[in-house]
């Protein structure tokens, strides 16, 4: 339901005046929903789970929104309260968003909470951590274990850690792969930039009235800022000059005003 208020956001944003006609269309499901028919569709974004009671009975949007929900599309259905045992959660797609909210909003009951000493250990509560954890449990935010069971933006696709290195004349750079050394505090950096590193040229990015905003020079930047800290040019590269990238064997396309992409 979020996803459909900033959708007619943004296009009230842009239109000023009265609306006295529909002004927005919506497709009566979502892709998902035929792609992997009998599991969760509005998810990744969304909150329907394959839990029951966060499942719902049906993903079409006559279904789903009643119909002064349909006809005037604002924030109010996310905003006004409901009765919990008012809520449909696999009926109704405001209310499941209202039951997933409530859920991680609320106390848990007393025989959920883990404390952090046993979550150190491993030990897993009957239901998922939620906004509470934070405070009714003294002392569990000065520890990491919550961040450590609820990543921001936890994606567990295979990462690497690649770092752009300066060449010796300090005119150019290129890539690196950074791997674990023999040492436990140092690293090897192996050279991929003919292999895995696909550049993207200047004249892609140009076209009539258009070209890169911002500074996009590395080399100019990264001596600069190796300057300012009296920094060795290729120390700083090491600090600074590292991002970490979704694993690709067929190597990235990069442009210093796009940053990298995998290639396809």
């Amino acid at each position: 339901m979020r996803s459909l208020i900033q959708l007619a956001g943004r296009i009230r944003r842009h239109r000023p005046g009265a609306v006295d006609t529909p002004n927005m269309r919506v497709l009566e499901s979502n892709l998902r929903h035929f792609e992997h028919p009998g599991e969760p569709a509005y998810c990744k974004p969304g909150f329907e789970t394959n839990e029951p009671r966060f499942k719902l009975q049906s993903h079409f949007l006559t279904d789903l929104l009643e119909a002064e929900q349909r006809e005037v599309i604002d924030a109010r259905p996310r905003i006004l309260p409901k009765p919990d045992e008012a809520l449909q959660p696999t009926a109704r797609l405001v209310d499941l968003e209202h039951a997933r909210i409530h859920k991680q909003m609320h106390p848990q009951s007393s025989d959920e909470v883990i404390s952090a000493h046993r979550l150190k250990k491993g030990v897993r509560p009957k239901s998922s951590i939620n906004a509470t954890s934070h405070w009714l449990r003294p002392g569990v935010s000065l520890t990491a274990v919550l961040p450590q069971q609820q990543p921001f933006r936890h994606d567990p696709k295979p990462k690497v850690d690649v770092v752009l290195l300066p060449d010796e004349d300090g005119e150019d750079f290129a890539l690196y792969r950074v791997a674990p050394g023999e040492d436990r505090y140092r690293k090897l950096y192996v050279r991929i930039e003919d292999s895995l590193n696909r550049r993207i040229p200047d004249h892609q990015l140009a076209g009539t009235r258009i070209t890169p905003w911002g500074v996009t020079d590395y080399m100019n930047e990264l001596a600069a800022l190796a300057g300012e800290r009296d920094m060795p040019l290729e120390a700083c590269a090491e600090r600074f000059g590292t991002v970490t990238l979704p694993e690709s064997h067929q190597g990235w396309r990069f442009h210093p005003a796009l940053g990298f992409t995998r290639t396809r």
